[in-house]
């Protein structure tokens, strides 16, 4: 692993609620912090496309207009706005950290406050959405989940992020913490007002200790301590890259009421900065685009930019010797936080199960690879392997050429169940061969066979809802068997249902 890596955080303002224009904006940002040599660029909280700023200053009566506009403009996990990103990021060989507002395909109006941690070959490491959208906020995203609480460990450091309000909460932090974290990254918005300003000025304008009315939020302070409070506690590195609050969105979100405009142009901007592993800001440089010639700044605020900083990661090593909150410092046997690093997946009745990507479950030394039952299984199977998770040991979806090369212990890793009748790998391969031949009376034998088998392994202890329970029995059956031979000619060694996908007798 590299220790010198040199950091970028991207002080800038999307496109306002253009995710075509803002994506094109970020390509332009990426390759400028390549040539610069930067190994890591960070961006803001929801840059693409816009933070939804107005649901703290307009009445929820007064922005339909906006909220459409943001449902269109919001872009999917996979979708081309990402890809795009990822393909830069591996040709221009850097990794990315980016905030989008992520919409989904089941729901029309359902978003996420979301981000992307992508390597330098341009696989996502880590996808996260929001745990809880903060106040104002829930007009606009849903409550996301626990599957992105990780840490991505690349050639450059174990990087980890949290969005804006989710770095108040300690257990959040602590799971980052707990793996290793080297390098945080923190995003926010560029204003976040609780009341209106009423004196003018790009800085905080709070009333004196004495006046009657109460102040306002202190962008800088609230953002640098929650920041700098996690990097002395995990003795890492920190990027706390905030956005800006660009002209078209004022003059949008405005628009005749002057009123507005004075709230937007009055409220604190928050501030970019990068942080050293006692929390103590790094004075890091900018680089004149026009001359190559760089300049010292301790952070950025009012305009736009991108700051720099080289740091080492062996900086990360004196201060664990004082607290290593994750090792010799921790009390293992008094504390026990559980996370549930689980996806939400947005099941619609009578439907198979929508899950955008090939799920990953990690173990020690170990990366079983399966592909769950989806809407979409055809396309994933033609699509990129690779979306939302860590490299696999081989891009062919299987779980018989992992580490561990243990069928069984692959599923112990699931937390699943064998079955007594579980057919063996050499069974299942000669069963998937099998299914290639979709004419043949023994394939369609040994298809239903496989299924039958596979429905078993799907009754595990913790059994949920079963959405099979919608359908017949022998709908569910013809479902499963199409959805088998389709994975059979995409070359898949094996395909797992969700748990109760054909329900057990009585049910």
């Amino acid at each position: 692993m590299a220790t010198q890596i040199r950091l970028a955080a991207a002080h800038v303002a999307p496109i306002f609620l253009s995710a075509r224009e803002t994506t094109h904006k970020a390509i332009r940002l990426i390759e400028q912090a390549a040539r610069n040599k930067a190994n890591l660029i960070a961006f803001p909280e929801s840059f693409i496309s816009a933070f939804p700023i107005w649901s703290a200053l307009r009445p929820p009566t007064e922005n339909h207009d906006l909220f459409q506009r943001m449902v269109r403009e919001s872009v999917h996990a996979d979708g081309e706005e990402i890809q795009a990103v990822r393909a830069t990021a591996r040709k221009c060989n850097i990794m990315i950290s980016l905030g989008f507002s992520e919409k989904t395909r089941t729901s029309s109006a359902t978003l996420f406050n979301s981000n992307v941690i992508i390597d330098n070959e341009g696989d996502v490491l880590v996808h996260h959405r929001k745990l809880v959208p903060t106040f104002f906020e829930k007009l606009t995203w849903s409550p996301g989940d626990g599957y992105g609480l990780r840490v991505a460990d690349t050639k450059f450091g174990k990087i980890g992020a949290l969005i804006c309000g989710e770095n108040t909460n300690p257990l959040a932090r602590y799971a980052l913490i707990a793996q290793g974290e080297q390098i945080h990254i923190s995003t926010w918005p560029a204003i976040w007002p609780t009341r209106s300003p009423s004196q003018p000025g790009m800085g905080e304008l709070n009333p004196p200790p004495d006046a009657t009315e109460r102040p306002n939020y202190d962008n800088i302070a609230a953002n640098r301590i929650r920041a700098s409070a996690h990097c002395f506690e995990a003795k890492c590195f920190g990027i706390l890259c905030a956005g800006v609050l660009g002209r078209d969105a004022i003059d949008i979100i405005a628009s005749s009421t002057s009123s507005l405009k004075q709230s937007m142009e009055q409220s604190q901007r928050a501030a970019t900065m990068l942080l050293d592993p006692t929390g103590a800001p790094i004075r890091g440089f900018v680089i004149d685009q026009a001359t190559s010639a760089s300049h010292s700044a301790d952070f950025l605020q009012a305009q736009e930019g991108v700051l720099y900083a080289d740091v080492n990661l062996d900086d990360c090593i004196e201060g664990k010797q004082y607290h290593d909150t994750a090792g010799g410092y921790q009390r293992m046997d008094v504390f026990d936080l559980k996370t549930g690093n689980q996806m939400t997946v947005e099941g619609n009745f009578g439907q198979l199960e929508m899950v955008d990507r090939a799920k990953f479950i990690t173990g020690q030394k170990r990366i079983v690879r399966l592909f769950i039952a989806s809407k979409a299984l055809a396309d994933a199977f033609v699509g990129d392997p690779n979306f939302g998770a860590p490299k696999p040991p081989s891009l062919k979806p299987t779980l018989h050429n992992t580490a561990t090369g243990s069928f069984n212990e692959c599923l112990d890793v699931l937390g699943g169940h064998v079955p007594a009748t579980m057919p063996s790998n050499e069974q299942l391969r000669m069963q998937v061969q099998a299914q290639q031949k979709p004419n043949s009376d023994n394939a369609t034998h040994q298809t239903t066979s496989l299924l039958l088998d596979y429905a078993q392994l799907s009754h595990c202890a913790r059994r949920r809802r079963a959405e099979g329970c919608y359908f017949d029995l022998p709908v569910i059956v013809q479902k499963t068997c199409d959805l088998v031979i389709e994975a059979g000619k995409k070359g898949c060694d094996l395909i797992v249902f969700r748990e109760g996908w054909i329900p057990p007798t009585g049910s």
